[in-house]
């Protein structure tokens, strides 16, 4: 007489787990952190004769600027060897003036791709040859 119908009480818990379980999980898209990209090992003549060799990780707005970011990315490396070779061995010798040269390679890729993409560079990176 029962064989074909469910009880009520077990579709009832069915339906508040699958309600608790949309909840716990409500917006979970992966990783919600900044984006970012590499350049790693990036060799560069200084002004003075000196070379380095610098990692830059770039913290982006968005994927599209990701996207942006790894069109570019060419561009973007012969314009940072670029403003690197501008400056000489104290000019980013110091933790100062790397934080400097890092707000400087901000402007630089935001004018290559010509739209701000990037927020801020961590250069974990930069020795001296």
């Amino acid at each position: 007489m029962n064989e074909g119908k469910v009880q009520a009480p077990i579709v009832t818990a069915l339906v508040i787990s699958l309600v608790v379980l949309a909840v716990a999980f409500w917006g979970y898209g992966g990783p919600t952190g900044p984006r970012t990209a590499t350049l790693r090992h990036t060799r560069a003549k200084l002004a003075d004769g000196n070379s380095c060799v610098f990692t830059a990780d770039f913290e982006l707005h968005s994927l599209w600027n990701q996207w942006a970011f790894a069109r570019n990315r060419l561009d973007i490396r012969t314009a940072l060897v670029d403003l690197v070779h501008t400056k000489s061995r104290y000019m980013v010798d110091s933790p100062t003036a790397r934080e400097s040269l890092s707000w400087q390679m901000v402007q630089v890729v935001n004018q290559v791709v010509e739209r701000p993409i990037a927020d801020r560079v961590d250069l974990p990176q930069f020795d001296f040859d």
